[in-house]
């Protein structure tokens, strides 16, 4: 009778022990879903201050180029006028090839925005954006930007300044004034249009600055493009949550 009943006090307590051990590992589970539950909402309010943050640099990068239309526009508009006076019959002042030439020599290529995208990949947050085809533009637009767009331009602008640094050579060579201490000298130098403009080398120098431009007008259009492309698909998945 005695051994029957420490079977049941050492069942009991076995049973009182396997509770406590399943309460304690039930409270484990919910404790780390709860945690796993926070970082969620955690995670998911980095994502959208990062998606914020990514369409103010999108933003940014469309509005720089805006800003620069203007001085652009006007620069390409004197090579393109630079290379129809070769083309003409009409007389010319040499401050009016002057004045066209310091026009078409000015640019500006904005550099698009990239900080949070390179942030975002080179700490690995870009893992916290759930939504796979967003995360995906996000990151083409990067190496796109680096690799496709910023690259080639710095090169453009390199050649271009040889194209403008050859044109000048040209232009001084024929007497042609290049600024103001330059236009007090026609008193003694007579400049020599004619000759400039019946130069064929003059004529390859004005070319190549007109397509030099052209090809700054691409690679502005294209990252314009690419900002307003992302910034819209950042909006809709930011408006859809």
């Amino acid at each position: 009778m005695l051994t029957r009943f420490r079977k049941l006090i050492t069942e009991a307590n076995y049973g009182v022990l396997a509770l406590e051990i399943s309460v304690v590992i039930i409270g484990i589970l919910i404790a780390l879903g709860i945690d796993e539950w926070r970082k969620d909402i955690d995670d998911a309010k980095v994502a959208r201050e990062y998606i914020h943050q990514l369409i103010a640099d999108l933003k940014t990068t469309e509005g720089l180029v805006a800003e620069k239309a203007p001085l652009n526009s006007a620069g390409d508009t004197a090579a393109l006028t630079l290379v129809t006076l070769f083309q003409g019959e009409e007389s010319v002042e040499p401050e009016e090839i002057s004045e066209l030439f310091r026009k078409a020599s000015d640019f500006s290529n904005p550099v698009p925005v990239l900080g949070t995208a390179e942030a975002m990949v080179m700490t690995g947050d870009i893992r916290l954006i759930r939504d796979t085809v967003v995360r995906s533009k996000i990151t083409r637009y990067l190496s796109t930007s680096r690799d496709y767009y910023l690259l080639p331009i710095y090169d453009k602008e390199d050649r271009h300044f040889t194209f403008v640094q050859d044109l000048a050579e040209i232009l001084a060579k024929y007497r042609i004034p290049l600024g103001l201490l330059e236009a007090e000298k026609r008193a003694i130098q007579t400049p020599d249009v004619e000759g400039f403009l019946n130069d064929t080398k003059a004529y390859v120098g004005v070319q190549a600055i007109l397509e030099s431009r052209r090809g700054f007008q691409v690679y502005r259009t294209r990252i314009v493009g690419e900002a307003t492309a992302l910034r819209q698909s950042l909006e809709e998945a930011a408006g859809a949550e």
